[in-house]
């Protein structure tokens, strides 16, 4: 049976239906037929080609298109799209080339292509370049809603943040506009939504999306933005309906499977997790966010050198990515694969790939127009996404609630998207609160320089919503990393990071640290317990039963040599069992996980911490806590001993791996500090076999910890004070030398 003209006229025209209802992989299959008796139609081709590109498969779309355009070189949309996919392979020259050749071709596209050629100026950090483009864009359609967004976004990149809200406002109304002349356009209302959000006008967001998803009851992209809008607000069943609603009308459409997957891993599902993120790579390798996702559902599960190669897969795929660097750095920390030296050389190379020209062309310290008083009151700058309640949002508690006010005026500029009581009370207790939550960088930059901050505090490191590319500009005098993030940052224009010499021992670790160390001379740390702490219970054992030892830290953490360690701990103690909580659902996976490093299933008990509305409860279970490594415990050691349970610990070389050494110190447990594996196996045994002590230690520990500069927030923030003052009076006398 032949396969005519007439026939192959008939398949394109279905693929392209099939095309624009969302259904890519019924589309290609369709394009590909066509391209059987037809193998140079141009249209087949291209369409083929951008199923390509929107699958992730950037080469093989950048060669199907090129021929296309080889056959049929004057079409501008064939341009247009190879355009952006070369924007996506991060070939800006080439997008930009390929853009100005569609607009040539084709007016019509003048908007799409500029806009094009705006993001990949943009990539490439040419904000200026990118601001001229979207401007054109919106010459050529003063009512593109898209366009005004980024150009808000490409405004606030240059400080220019009144002018950037101006654009989201405008692109507002031009949404507005079309939704007028258009009333029954879902693809109007859903642009509207997207305006509406990233004004942060939440409710009017919900009603615009409402309103898409009843014009388009089958259209998979209005329901995907709609739930991309909702798990941004934490309302994740919701979100949920909305991913499931959209794979119903389309199996095949990847956003919402990676926001499903995504879900499922928030929601403690990580083993669904990635095998929804491994369904979306095998169908389309080549998204970054896939990868992504894969990864943080591996860390999730305590695979973290599996997840360390997905992340460099992502970070690959999407070079310009700063937070997907930053997320391998973080897992990094996790395996025990990695030297200091290995861990701080990837900190550099991330501040050579992202930070290292803004750093360049920031001012000088001593150029900032600040005051130079050693004495005079200060204001310090927090830049942090965790004012909310988190190990850190509580040790900021501590600081705003004992601040000198007479001295020392805080402003707060927060990064926290999701808000909650912890929030609101440190909103009453700072200074000034300045709200930037997520988006352009160069928001924070503006409000800082606007408020002439003295000193600039980093909580975030290189964890999830971190500012670092801010502080990358040299916003402030004196420049600081703090609380949150146990390792350098890797940027010259953070002047110190602060710390305690448990952490950080003299002469021990300043190589791997490319800030100069500030020490406390106690633990850098305050504990304040969540909510309405239990009391103490007896211990497990008591003085006849079996020893329970345990661990509560996050899966992430639970590495194959610590695993090893603890089995070795359980044979150094006959008849002794494992107590374990994991941070997610799948019980079954990691009972195999510990087995498969040598744990006795006999001898093992797993539960989920999800199970456990106050997770201080599950310290009822254990007798003896022990420390993950390499990666070693904070909020997890505190709250043990909080309820009367020892820790020992393994101290390794650099802060992250000695964190448990500081905190056994301050309420006497220093024996609990151990230097080696042998030496772990030892004292675990031995304190396993002295029960009076164990007895005795979880009727007191409470209190010893109350009576430790654990609990001491005043005394704390009296030295954290001094540091301050320390790094301010040294940069005057630098600064006027």
């Amino acid at each position: 049976m032949t396969f005519g003209v007439d026939d192959a006229r008939a398949t394109l025209d279905e693929a392209v239906k099939l095309h624009q209802s969302g259904r890519i992989a019924d589309a290609a299959a369709a394009y590909r037929r066509v391209l059987e008796s037809s193998p140079r139609d141009p249209n087949a081709l291209h369409l083929l080609g951008v199923t390509a590109m929107q699958a992730g498969r950037l080469d093989e779309a950048a060669k199907l298109i090129a021929q296309a355009i080889e056959v049929q070189p004057n079409v501008g949309s064939f341009h247009l799209n190879l355009a952006m996919v070369m924007r996506q392979r991060h070939r800006v020259d080439d997008a930009i080339a390929e853009a100005e050749k569609a607009i040539a071709l084709d007016p019509k596209t003048a908007a799409a292509g500029y806009h094009v050629a705006a993001l990949a100026f943009a990539e490439d950090k040419q904000y200026d370049d990118a601001i001229f483009c979207l401007q054109r864009a919106l010459g050529a359609d003063a009512d593109f809603v898209q366009g005004h967004m980024d150009l808000g976004n490409m405004l606030d990149a240059r400080g220019r943040n009144a002018e950037g809200d101006a654009a989201r406002d405008a692109a507002i109304a031009a949404a507005l506009r079309l939704v007028e002349r258009e009333p029954n356009s879902a693809q109007h209302h859903l642009m509207l939504g997207h305006a509406l959000d990233l004004r942060g006008r939440a409710d009017e967001a919900t009603a615009a999306f409402r309103a898409a998803s009843r014009l388009a009851p089958a259209d998979p992209s209005v329901f995907h933005a709609f739930g991309v809008s909702l798990q941004r607000r934490g309302q994740r069943d919701e979100a949920t309906m909305c991913f499931r609603v959209a794979l119903r009308s389309n199996p095949d459409f990847l956003p919402a499977r990676i926001g499903l997957s995504s879900l499922l891993d928030e929601q403690g599902n990580p083993l669904a997790a990635a095998e929804g993120f491994r369904a979306t790579i095998n169908a389309a390798g080549g998204l970054p966010d896939a990868h992504a996702g894969l990864a943080g559902a591996l860390i999730a599960l305590g695979e973290v050198d599996q997840a360390i190669e997905s992340l460099r897969t992502a970070a690959r795929l999407s070079p310009g990515a700063a937070q997907l660097e930053s997320d391998l750095l973080v897992a990094v920390h996790c395996s025990p694969r990695y030297s200091p030296q290995e861990i701080f050389d990837a900190h550099r190379a991330w501040r050579e790939h992202h930070a290292a020209e803004i750093e360049r062309t920031a001012p000088p310290a001593a150029s900032l127009p600040n005051v130079r008083d050693p004495d005079r009151p200060l204001v310090i700058g927090i830049v942090s996404s965790n004012f909310r309640r988190s190990p850190t949002g509580r040790m900021l508690q501590a600081v705003l609630e004992h601040v000198d006010r007479t001295q020392f005026f805080c402003v707060c500029y927060s990064n926290t998207y999701l808000a909650d009581d912890l929030t609101d009370h440190l909103k009453k207790q700072a200074g000034g609160w300045r709200h930037a939550p997520y988006g352009p960088d160069g928001r924070v930059v503006t409000k800082v320089r606007e408020d002439r901050v003295d000193i600039l505090i980093d909580t975030d490191g290189h964890t999830y919503g971190n500012r670092l590319l801010a502080l990358a500009h040299r916003l402030a005098p004196v420049q600081m990393t703090h609380f949150g993030y146990a390792d350098t940052t890797g940027l010259t224009t953070i002047d110190y990071r602060v710390t305690d010499a448990h952490a950080d021992p003299v002469g021990a670790t300043q190589q791997w640290s490319s800030e100069r160390l500030l020490r406390l001379s106690r633990v850098d740390c305050v504990y304040r317990p969540e909510g309405n702490p239990p009391g103490v219970s007896e211990m497990p054992a008591g003085t006849t039963l079996p020893i329970t030892f345990g661990c509560v830290a996050p899966t992430r953490r639970v590495s194959s040599a610590a695993i090893a360690l603890w089995a070795r701990v359980l044979e150094a103690v006959p008849r002794s069992r494992l107590f374990i909580a994991t941070a997610h659902r799948d019980i079954d996976y990691e009972v195999k996980r510990l087995t498969r490093h040598g744990i006795d299933p006999a001898r093992l008990r797993v539960v989920s911490r999800h199970d456990w509305p106050q997770p201080l409860n599950l310290f009822t279970n254990i007798d003896v806590a022990l420390d993950t490594l390499p990666f070693a415990g904070r909020a997890t050691t505190c709250d043990a001993l909080w309820m009367g349970v020892p820790v020992i610990t393994l101290a390794g070389q650099t802060p992250a791996r000695r964190r448990g050494v500081g905190l056994l110190t301050q309420v006497g447990l220093e024996d609990l500090v151990t230097s080696n594996d042998d030496e772990y196996v030892r004292v675990a045994a031995t304190l396993a076999d002295d029960r009076a002590r164990l007895a005795e230690l979880r009727k007191t520990l409470r209190e010893s910890a109350l009576h430790s500069p654990l609990c001491d927030y005043a005394g704390y923030v009296r030295e954290l004070q001094s540091l301050w003052r320390q790094a301010w009076r040294e940069f005057c006398t630098t600064a006027s030398g």
